[in-house]
């Protein structure tokens, strides 16, 4: 899926509540769960517009970047300047404290889309591991930036935790288990909090995103047995 097919998946609010049966409040705004469909979940944007972006579950699903760039979007949500949040500014997940000559409040989904391709995808190599376990790892990198994501799996498959990732971590990534993993990402969420108690207000969304990721990735894995 290109990024030019995003915008046929960009909806009015209004044409949502119309599709979908139910809907819950989510911390990155407005979460709709429709039959036949992957994931639906509403951004806010500017203004009282709601748009949302949705991957359509009739094909086979792909572990590639063009198809799951859309979930952790989705996760990230759009603008938002909380105090607690050490990233400052941030929208669609893109922080003023990582990228701080962007603007921020301007930034369009297609300009975090390149972002997170080139810097959270391409450079730390995250690409290059297996389809069964990238998806999980790169939502991480976005979350909690690509060194702790990649040692996060290093540690999960028992080999050595540099953060970087090369012939050996990619070999082993063949055999990583997403359930370990996600145990991994919930443990180093729990110490942020230790140490940072004003961060227990994330905790819950952290916790939830993490589940998510791991039931999207297992989804993804058992489809590509099927097909």
């Amino acid at each position: 899926m290109s990024v030019g097919n995003v915008r046929r998946f960009v909806k009015t609010f209004h044409e949502i509540i119309r599709e979908t049966a139910g809907h819950s409040n989510e911390r990155a705004g407005f979460f709709c769960s429709i039959p036949k469909q992957r994931i639906f979940l509403c951004i806010p944007c500017k203004g009282d517009e709601m748009k949302t972006v949705a991957a359509n579950a009739a094909t086979p699903f792909k572990m590639d970047f063009d198809d799951f760039i859309l979930h952790t979007i989705t996760f990230e949500g759009g603008y938002v300047n909380d105090p607690v949040d050490p990233g400052g500014e941030t929208n669609y997940g893109i922080s003023k404290r990582a990228y701080p000559t962007e603007d921020i409040a301007s930034l369009t989904i297609e300009d975090a889309i390149g972002i997170y391709r080139q810097d959270y995808w391409e450079k730390p190599r995250i690409a290059d591991l297996s389809e069964t376990i990238s998806f999980a790892v790169f939502d991480t990198a976005v979350n909690m930036g690509p060194r702790k994501a990649i040692k996060l799996l290093q540690k999960s498959l028992r080999i050595k935790e540099d953060g970087m990732i090369g012939p050996v971590t990619i070999e082993a990534s063949k055999k990583a288990d997403v359930k370990k993993y996600t145990t991994l990402r919930l443990e180093e969420y729990q110490r942020i909090v230790r140490s940072n108690p004003r961060m227990q207000k994330f905790y819950y969304g952290w916790a939830m995103r993490s589940r998510r990721v791991e039931s999207i990735q297992l989804e993804a894995n058992k489809s590509q047995k099927l097909h």
